[in-house]
């Protein structure tokens, strides 16, 4: 997929260089090997992300959007849909971590912190339970997404935003790669035309809309809430899994993943991003606001 794109004419892909067969990997010693072009730049994050950088990737992005890869391609790309039926571990996750003790070796601050947020953690998968009911029964357009576009996965080159690591890529709704666009606490060309207020707060920077060509009233804000859910859901599922020694035997290891689960569950964070485009739900199926 980053081959094609590349060249299809969307220069901020980062694309294999192909081995002399033609392939874009040759298998050798027991490993598979690709080769990429070095990118002398740094990743997008700590807030390196300057106004302009936001205003390129929307445009990066929406090129590679517009594209429709060839048929033998898009019949290998995965169309996850709206299931929430793999998310339901989430429950005997709880039991779990509810019921450890010094001697499970599940960290005793990473159960604290557990037990503080359960409650919010339930409710984004409720929410996206009630939002999947209602995604599944609309048609709505799939385009394909990158599927993992975190600061990590883009590198800034002076005035250019490069996009890597493909291996997530699958057909879905824009909104699946918008996830990680941050907020504008103020917008002049919002919906409030001023102050991003407690009622209408802007959930998407306006130098990425701009670069993509997007409108508030063109997002589809039930998409956009549901993906942020399930980013946090799965995110708290697999800091569970490695507090609980599932994915490894490490202590120290172990021991990281309370800091992951509180740095995403603070304040200003993931969390808050799902309430911001929450609030541009239709009251039935805003299932998170302060009302409630």
């Amino acid at each position: 997929m980053p081959r094609h794109l590349h060249l299809s004419g969307v220069d901020g892909v980062v694309a294999p260089v192909p081995a002399r067969t033609g392939d874009l990997f040759v298998t050798s010693h027991g490993l598979t090997w690709s080769v990429y072009p070095f990118i002398d730049g740094v990743d997008g994050w700590g807030g390196r992300m300057a106004v302009r950088h936001w205003q390129r990737l929307g445009a990066v992005l929406r090129a590679a959007h517009r594209l429709t890869p060839p048929r033998r391609v898009l019949d290998e790309l995965p169309r996850p849909g709206w299931d929430t039926a793999r998310y339901d571990v989430l429950a005997v996750r709880d039991e779990r971590v509810r019921g450890s003790t010094s001697d499970t070796g599940v960290p005793t601050d990473f159960v604290a912190e557990w037990e503080r947020h359960r409650g919010t953690v339930r409710a984004l998968l409720d929410q996206m339970r009630t939002l999947a009911g209602y995604l599944r029964d609309r048609p709505g357009e799939q385009v394909v997404c990158h599927g993992d576009l975190h600061p990590g996965n883009l590198l800034i080159d002076g005035e250019r935003v490069h996009l890597i690591d493909w291996d997530d890529v699958l057909l879905a709704p824009r909104e699946r790669d918008l996830i990680f666009v941050p907020h504008d606490p103020r917008d002049p060309h919002g919906p409030t035309g001023g102050a991003a207020g407690p009622g209408r707060p802007v959930p998407l920077a306006r130098p990425f809309r701009h670069g993509y060509g997007l409108r508030s009233d063109q997002i589809d804000w039930a998409a956009l809430t549901y993906y942020r859910c399930e980013r946090v859901v799965t995110d708290v599922i697999e800091w569970a899994n490695q507090a609980l020694g599932l994915t490894t035997d490490d202590p120290d290891t172990r021991a990281e993943a309370t800091g992951w689960l509180r740095r995403q569950l603070a304040p200003g964070n993931d969390v808050d991003a799902v309430l911001l485009a929450a609030r541009h739900l239709p009251a039935h199926l805003n299932i998170l606001s302060p009302a409630r």
